[in-house]
């Protein structure tokens, strides 16, 4: 009883920040929160801009520029350097690797995890992902995080239009914590209207 009142306590906490009119009552077990994983619950920001930037190095003989750090730092990125298919292939290759001597640059939102850790005590929970799985596994171990909810790792396309699909979810029962804005349209795509985004200060650092 207690669990459940603690978590009731939180869904209301959180409809405070929630940018629309939740559409369900707050006592709903079927409410489903999802919770993004790359600078949502575990901050990889600074690793990967680390990663990023050894590899290009390694392969261009260029430094990223550190104002980088104020954005998402992913593969988007290599758009700038407009090198081949190949170059571009073999830097992801590099970054992948690289990002494992840059772990201790991760960092666990502990707001977030305190969040996901009381709702999934009363309501469905579910990670989404498009990272690959064995870099998520290898983020989780470096961290000893246990007792985590179910992990949906999206191959390809819009991560939580796929999430409804492959869990047969209803949109206006969902509420996602999310960083980056194109993930952000894409889950409006999918008639999610109960978003609560991670904000970054003026230096880049999640709130």
């Amino acid at each position: 009883m207690k669990a459940a009142l603690k978590a009731h306590t939180i869904f209301m906490f959180i409809k405070t920040f929630c940018s629309s009119q939740i559409c369900v009552s707050d006592s709903d077990e079927n409410y489903c929160f999802c919770f993004d994983i790359d600078d949502t619950l575990i901050q990889t920001n600074l690793a990967n801009f680390l990663a990023y930037q050894k590899a290009i190095f390694e392969v261009k003989g260029a430094l990223i520029n550190p104002t980088l750090l104020k954005d998402r730092c992913d593969k988007g990125l290599l758009t700038a350097f407009k090198l081949s298919k190949q170059k571009n292939e073999y830097i992801k290759v590099l970054k992948d690797r690289y990002f494992r001597s840059f772990l201790s640059f991760t960092k666990i939102n502990n707001l977030m995890l305190c969040f996901m850790q009381i709702l999934q005590k009363q309501y469905k929970v579910i990670l989404v992902t498009s990272a690959k799985q064995q870099r998520i596994e290898t983020l989780i171990k470096y961290h000893k995080l246990e007792n985590l909810p179910t992990i949906f790792y999206n191959l390809q396309g819009n991560k939580y239009k796929n999430c409804l699909e492959k869990f047969s979810l209803n949109a206006k029962f969902m509420m996602i914590f999310e960083d980056n804005d194109k993930e952000i349209k894409d889950a409006q795509k999918a008639g999610i209207c109960d978003i609560i985004k991670n904000l970054r200060d003026k230096n880049g650092k999640l709130l």
